[in-house]
């Protein structure tokens, strides 16, 4: 069982709903989630995306192309590129963006909106995320509701949405629960407490609309499909080599990195790394010159700290690149969160909790089942087992620093060993 980790990728849909049979979806009520990826606080964040997936896809009537999660990624972070083609209309979704906002890339936006604690690296109990009209402090893992916006279809005639029209839902779980509004029919609603339940027959909320005309139109189950997600894995899975806020290289600093030496050698050419023009002499091109790291000293030239000193130290860290969790390289870019997100925005029905716990480095022993060490941090930083950060948020007894009981042996190899060996995980 030790080893490098693949990817590993689960999806739990135990949390899904089914519609009751006979309950068929009237064509003439529309519904959708407000919010519905609950990893983001707020749906400013899901709507960057969602409108990028319109920008893609083309016609809403017409299936989506089969590469459209990858155009998605391109259409918020490469719009104008020559190699790869997207819609015009992604520039538009960056043009009021500064040109150091568009360099850091779309998940520098979304960073500070996530529902994951970076000081503690771990996913919280609760989450204050944005819920129909206002916020509120969510159970992560379990919502009790969720909030939708109603309306009438867009493909109803006209003259039937002409005047006031009266709505009114109750509970599935308890009918007595009702409520009734008066809107103009053109008009959407939001409903905030949509309730949501493991008790498939306690989710949801039964309609009905009367019309101007007298009319009744009903919608026996809107019901939200909750979808709980959750990614374990190594590199792959965590996005290694894609940070959420990439670093800035300095314009006068760079470093030489001679095969001969041990220790860079600091370079003092302004522009190092200048490219020659088209069919000039590349004889003086040093392959080894490379960018440095700015760091704040650099404002003042030729005030960089030496390297090593506790000063550069110091400066070099604070100008680091920021990830979602930096003890696992763990980043919006990995390709679950694109994944998960997808889901989110294919079924406007269908609400997604994600939990990404993938991390650089990590085996199937030390990553999956056993502690392992950080990728950044102090020395001695362990990561806990994911399966046991997992087993936290799903099972939410004691305290997340305290896995689960009970003890348990698996076989495990050791190089250099002929046979397996037992070993104990206590997950401490």
């Amino acid at each position: 069982m030790r080893g490098i980790l693949s990817t590993v990728f689960l999806v739990i849909l135990g949390m899904g709903l089914e519609i009751p049979a006979g309950a068929a979806q009237t064509a003439d009520i529309e519904w959708e989630v407000r919010n519905p990826f609950r990893f983001y606080k707020h749906s400013s964040s899901f709507r960057l995306h969602e409108k990028a997936y319109q920008a893609v896809r083309g016609a809403p009537e017409s299936p989506p192309p089969d590469n459209v999660v990858q155009l998605i990624e391109r259409c918020l972070n490469d719009p104008n590129s020559k190699d790869f083609r997207v819609p015009v209309a992604c520039a538009e979704l960056s043009r009021d963006l500064s040109a150091e906002d568009k360099r850091k890339g779309w998940a520098a936006r979304t960073l500070g909106d996530v529902c994951y604690d970076q000081e503690k690296r771990e996913y919280p109990t609760t989450c204050k995320r944005e819920h129909g009209a206002g916020t509120e402090q969510e159970d992560y893992i379990l919502p009790r509701s969720h909030a939708i916006e109603i309306g009438l279809s867009a493909k109803m005639p006209a003259e039937e949405k002409n005047g006031t029209c009266e709505w009114q839902w109750s509970e599935r779980a308890d009918p007595s629960k009702q409520t009734t509004r008066m809107v103009a029919c053109s008009e959407k609603i939001m409903i905030d407490k949509v309730p949501f339940a493991r008790n498939r027959a306690a989710s949801g909320i039964a309609v009905t609309v009367k019309l101007p005309s007298g009319r009744v139109v009903s919608e026996p189950a809107v019901a939200v499909d909750d979808r709980l997600v959750v990614s374990l894995g190594d590199s792959f899975s965590s996005g290694e080599g894609n940070p959420d806020r990439p670093v800035k290289f300095s314009r006068t600093a760079s470093l030489e990195y001679n095969r001969l030496r041990d220790t860079p050698v600091v370079s003092s050419s302004p522009k190092p790394l200048a490219q020659p023009e088209t069919g000039s002499d590349t004889s003086g091109l040093n392959p080894y010159l490379l960018p440095r790291r700015e760091i704040e000293s650099d404002t003042e030239q030729g005030n960089r700290p030496d390297q090593g000193t506790d000063e550069f130290e110091k400066e070099f860290w604070k100008k680091s690149a920021d990830w979602l969790s930096p003890d696992c390289h763990r980043s919006q870019y990995g390709y679950p969160v694109r994944v998960a997100l997808q889901l989110a925005i294919e079924d406007r029905h269908r609400a997604i909790t994600f939990v990404h716990l993938g991390c650089s480095g990590a085996e199937v022993t030390e990553g999956l089942f056993a502690p392992m060490d950080a990728r950044e941090g102090n020395s001695g930083d362990s990561v806990l087992p994911q399966l046991a950060q997992l087993t936290d948020l799903l099972c939410k007894e004691g305290s997340p620093k305290q896995p689960r009981k009970p003890d348990f042996r698996l076989p495990v190899f050791v190089p250099g060993e002929r046979e397996f060996t037992s070993r104990l995980f206590t997950f401490n």
